[in-house]
C-alpha cells in the first residue's frame, strides 16, 4: 500500500531519492519498527514506481522476480521494496541499490540541535561550543523511548513496555519449536548481548554469563553462533567491525567485532534501567548511553558514506569513524570530544554529572551534514 498521511523526514531520504534516481530498483532495510516501510512507501509514492513490495522478506519469489527484472530494464526508480529481514546484498545486480535503516536519532526526533556537523569534522572543523547541563531522567527518557517511531510522544512506561514486547517478540520468533524453555534460553541469551552492548565480548562470555546468572540456562557454542546469526538477520544486533590498521604497529590489536542492540531503549529495558535504580548502577547507565551515542553516530557516519567501527590493542579502545572517501579518511571521535571538555567520557560510580560527560555534549547536538 502506498504512502498516506504524513511523513516524518528521516536523514536517509536524501540516499533514497538518490538511488531512485540511478537504479532500476531500490530496496530499504532496517530492524522492524524502524520506519523502512514508511520510508520505502512515502518515496514509491512520490516517484509514482511501477511495483512497491512491502515486507519482502515474506514474498521471495516475488521479490526475485522484481530483482530479475529491474536487472533486464534500464530505467531508474521502477521497482522499490521494504524489508526487515538483511537482504542478501552479495548477490551481484548492477540495478539494485539497498539503503539501510536504523530506528531515529536525537536529531531524527527534534532532541538534537544539530550545531555539531559529522561532516566538517571530517574536514577537521573542530566547533567552539558549550552545551547547558543536560539532566539525568531527560537522558535516560530519551534512552528508554529510543528511536523508534512509534514511541515518539509516548510516556516513559508505554515507551517501556514497546521495548519488552519487541524482545518477546524476537524470541517467539526464533523459537520454532516451541519447546518448553526455549524462549527462556534466547531471552536469557538476549540479556546477555544487552549486557555486554558496549564490550568487545566472545561466545565464551555470553556462555559465562548464562552460567552465572543462576538461572540454569545453558546453550552450546554452536547454538549462541547460530542464534547471533539469526539475530543479525533480523538486525536486532549489528555487528560493529574492529578497525584493523594496514601499517604494521608493535601492538596487539583486537580484530573481534563488537555487537550493538539495535536501539538503546532494548538494552535499557533489557538491563530493567530506571529513574529509580540509575544512580545505584552507573556502569549500566553507561552501557545504554553508549549504545545511544554509537547508535546516533552510526546514523550520522552512513549518510556521509562512512561507518563507526571499533579499535582495541594493549593500551585501550575507543570508537571511531572510518570514512570511504580516502583509505585514510580515518576520524578518532574521541580526540575530537577532547577537544572540547577534557572531562571522562564514561561515567564513574562517584559522579553522574553529564555536565563533565562530554559524550552528552556531542549527542544533543549533532547531526550528519
Amino acid at each position: 500500500m502506498l504512502f498516506t498521511g504524513s511523513y516524518q523526514n528521516r536523514i536517509a531520504d536524501d540516499k533514497v531519492s538518490s538511488a531512485l534516481s540511478n537504479y532500476s530498483a531500490v530496496c530499504i532495510y532496517g530492524p522492524l519498527g524502524c520506519g523502512a516501510s514508511s520510508t520505502a512507501s512515502f518515496h514509491a509514492s512520490q516517484k509514482d514506481v511501477s511495483c512497491f513490495i512491502d515486507n519482502c522478506e515474506r514474498f521471495p519469489s516475488l521479490y526475485q522476480s522484481m530483482l530479475d527484472e529491474a536487472s533486464r530494464t534500464w530505467n531508474n526508480g521502477v521497482f522499490m521494496a521494504a524489508s526487515s529481514y538483511l537482504p542478501d546484498v552479495s548477490v551481484s545486480n548492477s540495478r539494485v541499490s539497498y539503503v539501510r535503516m536504523g530506528t531515529m536519532s536525537l536529531y531524527e526526533t527534534g532532541d538534537s540541535c544539530g550545531f555539531i556537523s559529522l561532516g566538517s569534522l571530517f574536514e577537521k572543523e573542530v566547533p567552539k561550543i558549550h552545551c547547558g547541563s543536560s539532566e539525568l531522567g531527560d537522558i535516560l527518557s530519551l534512552c528508554n523511548r529510543g528511536g523508534w517511531p512509534s514511541n515518539q510522544g509516548q510516556d516513559y512506561v508505554s515507551a517501556r513496555q514497546y521495548s519488552n514486547r519487541y524482545v518477546n517478540k524476537i524470541a517467539d520468533f526464533l523459537d520454532d519449536t516451541k519447546k518448553r524453555g526455549k524462549v527462556e534460553k534466547i531471552l536469557g541469551l538476549i540479556n546477555a548481548f544487552a549486557f555486554f552492548d558496549s564490550s568487545v565480548s566472545s561466545v565464551s562470555e555470553y556462555l559465562k554469563y548464562l552460567d552465572n546468572s543462576g538461572s540454569g540456562l545453558s546453550l552450546s557454542r554452536n547454538t549462541v553462533l547460530a542464534y547471533i546469526s539469526q539475530f543479525e538477520k533480523l538486525m536486532f544486533i549489528s555487528e560493529q567491525p574492529a578497525f584493523i590498521p594496514k601499517s604494521t604497529i608493535s601492538r596487539i590489536i583486537l580484530k573481534t567485532p563488537k555487537y550493538r542492540l539495535a536501539d538503546p531503549s532494548l538494552v535499557a529495558a533489557l538491563l530493567d534501567l530506571d529513574i529509580n535504580n540509575v544512580r545505584q548502577h552507573s556502569e549500566l547507565f553507561s552501557i545504554v548511553f553508549d549504545n545511544l551515542c554509537v547508535h546516533d553516530l552510526r546514523i550520522y557516519a552512513r549518510a556521509l558514506g562512512a561507518d563507526v567501527l571499533h579499535y582495541r590493542d594493549n593500551y585501550g579502545t575507543i570508537d571511531i569513524v572510518y570514512g570511504s572517501r580516502s583509505k585514510d579518511d580515518l576520524l578518532d571521535y574521541r580526540e575530537i570530544i577532547d577537544e572540547w571538555s577534557k572531562k571522562e567520557r564514561r561515567l564513574s560510580a562517584r559522579s553522574l554529572s553529564l555536565e563533565s560527560f562530554s559524550y552528552a555534549a556531542t549527542t544533543l547536538t549533532m547531526s550528519a551534514i
